[in-house]
């Protein structure tokens, strides 16, 4: 698949096959068997569509050697090849793109169930990328990359691949044989978990992903809650409205008082200080009534001093007359 499509009725198609291969290796793993070269070039359909997993000749059993001949019917991706031979380099056999790192390195008393995991693996990054995961025609570097997990994520080949899938993908071809899937029984739950839009063990999921499973699942609740908040952000916003209004009135309304308050405070300074400029000017001018005042009676006394003297030179001056004999001159003065 390359179409950017990870949902396509084809794609879903394929990784139901490709569970169904899970299942035939679970099925044999559990009588003791392993395949040994998992790959698209040996995952079959059959005539009434049934998945049939093919080309048992490495396969490892305990205790008796089994075969199983090949047969001639169509390959699970029949538009392109797996792109491996088989290759036999000492003890090493198998397809070197799709075996496991333990059975490139020569390790094959460590070859077990896991093996066909990362095989597994292996296959579905074909499914996801559209190629092999160690796309090189030189077997040397293939099983130089094997050894070492050196190889592109599917996302890297083909970014519309889902998260979960990728992930999936590389949990299975772990290099750490303990980090792959147990079996292959749980490999496929995970593959059937992202089939269902459930989330899958090997991904830890954002809680946005959550979230839109959440509302997908529960469309009617989630339009409510979304009409519920809608209503309340319409409630919210009409209160902040009325609030600010009914604050800013109040700010209002405490300004007005206020400046109130100072006009009258500054009016009653006026008034206090005019009361005292007119308490001032009545002091001036009792005191200038009380200078008046005295000045009148310095000035009566003064005239009445004056008449006194002026009376007593009189009289002295008619005694002076009269005692010159002139009598009439005298009571004149």
């Amino acid at each position: 698949w390359g179409d950017g499509e990870g949902n396509s009725v084809e794609f879903r198609r394929l990784l139901g096959l490709f569970i169904d291969v899970c299942a035939a290796s679970e099925e044999a793993q559990r009588g003791g068997v392993l395949h040994g070269e998992l790959k698209p070039g040996n995952i079959m359909l059959g005539q009434y569509g049934e998945t049939l997993v093919v080309d048992w000749g490495l396969a490892k059993v305990k205790g008796r050697e089994d075969s199983v001949a090949h047969t001639d019917e169509t390959t699970l991706r029949p538009s392109r090849d797996s792109g491996s031979v088989p290759t036999q380099m000492g003890s090493i056999m198998g397809t070197p793109a799709f075996m496991p790192p333990e059975q490139a390195i020569g390790n094959l008393d460590q070859l077990g169930p896991k093996s066909d995991i990362y095989s597994l693996g292996a296959t579905l990054y074909y499914l996801l990328a559209g190629r092999r995961p160690i796309d090189s025609s030189s077997i040397d570097t293939v099983l130089r990359a094997v050894r070492c997990g050196d190889f592109p994520n599917p996302r890297a080949v083909n970014p519309s691949t889902p998260k979960p899938l990728e992930a999936i993908c590389l949990k299975a071809m772990s290099l750490n044989i303990e980090d792959r899937y147990a079996a292959p029984l749980e490999l496929a739950e995970d593959i059937q978990r992202w089939l269902g839009d459930e989330p899958v063990a090997a991904y830890a999921e954002p809680w946005t992903v959550t979230t839109q499973r959440w509302i997908r699942r529960h469309q009617t609740a989630a339009a409510s809650f979304a009409v519920l908040l809608v209503a309340g952000l319409v409630a919210l916003a009409t209160s902040t409205v009325l609030i600010g209004r009914a604050q800013r009135e109040t700010v209002a309304a405490l300004s007005k008082e206020r400046a109130a308050h100072e006009e009258a405070d500054r009016q009653r300074d006026i008034a206090d200080i005019k009361s005292e400029e007119s308490e001032q000017r009545r002091l001036e001018a009792v005191q200038l009534q009380q200078e008046a005042d005295t000045q009148q009676r310095l000035a009566e006394a003064a005239s009445l001093k004056n008449r006194r003297i002026s009376a007593s030179l009189a009289y002295e001056r008619g005694r002076q007359e009269g005692e010159n004999g002139n009598t009439a001159m005298g009571l004149n003065w």
